[in-house]
């Protein structure tokens, strides 16, 4: 069992890095690692990552009860710790249930005292930044999620040309905008609705059921697939199943094209930014 004690148990835990200026703006700077590490902290994709999320639990009720203080955890680098323990943690731990969201709040204050300080642009590189707004992307509140798209836009102002470029191609910039206009057309994210106990409209039964529900969604649906989820039946093998709650079949070769189309897109900007400055 691994447990988990300090804020650099929690981010080498994380980010598989140690917690030093060097290795984190050699990594976190990059856009590609952000990619790589997509599927396992979105998709479940690995049982042990989960493992040890589940037994650090304790350590999540304490961070979620405001009760982690002290010189670590309430620096830089304690804060973004704290924000994965209360808005990653459970989202795999409680995986399809109302518990998966019950320290979004806590970690959304966290998220706004960053900010509020500047820290976010100061103290954390280009992927730690996007854990950071993950929790306003999280909020079915408008104002965060405005706030969302526009924070993770900017996230690649300090930048390089390279990752500014790519950026306008990444995944956190997709997600932050598919999670605003479905909060912009219902008000609230209707996939959660079975979990929090709370009646879908017809409307909402709809997009549940096409080809617009984003994949992220998915992965929140209870496992039970009973009530208005009911009708989210098997589309090829891109659906959770009842018999299989923690796994997305498709997940794998989507974020394959998606690395393809990158590569492909990377590729034509670099000789287009050749092609200029040769000129």
């Amino acid at each position: 069992m691994r447990k988990l004690t300090s804020p650099e148990d929690v981010f080498r835990f994380w980010f598989e890095l140690e917690p030093s200026q060097e290795k984190r703006r050699e990594k976190l700077s990059s856009l590609r690692y952000f990619g790589e590490r997509a599927p396992q902290w979105f998709f479940s994709k690995d049982k042990e990552f989960e493992r040890v999320q589940i037994d650090n639990v304790e350590l999540v009720h304490r961070a979620g009860r405001g009760e982690l203080h002290g010189d670590s955890w309430d620096q830089p680098l304690g804060l973004l710790a704290r924000i994965i323990l209360t808005d990653q943690f459970p989202r795999c731990i409680w995986r399809g249930r109302a518990e998966a969201f019950s320290y979004d709040k806590v970690a959304r204050g966290i998220s706004r005292l960053i900010i509020e300080r500047g820290w976010d642009k100061s103290q954390f590189f280009y992927v730690e930044r996007t854990f950071i707004y993950l929790p306003l992307m999280h909020s079915e509140d408008l104002a965060d999620q405005l706030d969302s798209v526009r924070l993770v836009r900017a996230a690649a102002d300090d930048t390089s040309w390279w990752t500014r470029w790519r950026h306008s191609h990444s995944t956190s910039l997709k997600m932050a905008e598919d999670h605003l206009r479905v909060i912009q057309r219902f008000g609230r994210f209707p996939y959660r609705n079975q979990a929090l106990g709370r009646e879908s409209t017809p409307e909402e039964i709809e997009w549940m059921n096409s080809e617009d529900l984003p994949v992220y969604a998915k992965s929140q649906t209870p496992a039970s697939n009973q009530g208005d989820n009911e009708k989210l039946q098997r589309r090829g093998n891109t659906v959770e199943l009842a018999s299989r709650p923690r796994r997305l079949p498709a997940s794998s070769w989507q974020w394959s094209v998606l690395a393809i189309a990158t590569a492909a897109s990377a590729a034509i900007g670099y000789r287009l930014y050749r092609t200029r400055h040769a000129s």
